[in-house]
């Protein structure tokens, strides 16, 4: 565990490496990896954020998977979403059920929901 990365009494199962990882979570079964993953998280549980400011500003938004730096970054309250690669779902806040693979897939949703993307960017 990194120096500032999450503390709290009442979540649990909760992995958290690198600077301010998880640094506000309350909820359970979370793991960020990379220095501001799941930043903001609040409530949201069962997300998997790896890289740089992945899910950073979700709050309680659950059942996200984050691979890449800044995957995911604006989500807030979406749920069950999967992007991988740099800055994949970057603006998503409220959709959910999305699937983006490569980098910058899907960077202009924001609240779509069941969009999958090309494996390639266009």
């Amino acid at each position: 565990m990194s120096k500032h990365s999450f503390s709290n009494a009442t979540a649990s199962d909760n992995t958290a490496t690198g600077y301010q990882a998880l640094s506000n979570n309350t909820a359970s079964y979370n793991t960020a990896t990379g220095s501001g993953a799941l930043l903001k998280n609040k409530t949201g549980q069962a997300n998997t954020a790896n890289g740089f400011n992945a899910l950073a500003s979700n709050t309680s938004g659950h059942d996200n998977t984050a691979d890449g730096k800044e995957a995911l970054f604006f989500n807030t309250t979406g749920y069950n979403n999967t992007a991988s690669g740099e800055q994949a779902l970057f603006n998503n806040r409220l959709g959910h059920r999305n699937t983006a693979t490569g980098v910058q897939a899907l960077v202009g949703n924001t609240s779509g929901f069941g969009i999958l993307s090309p494996v390639t960017k266009q």
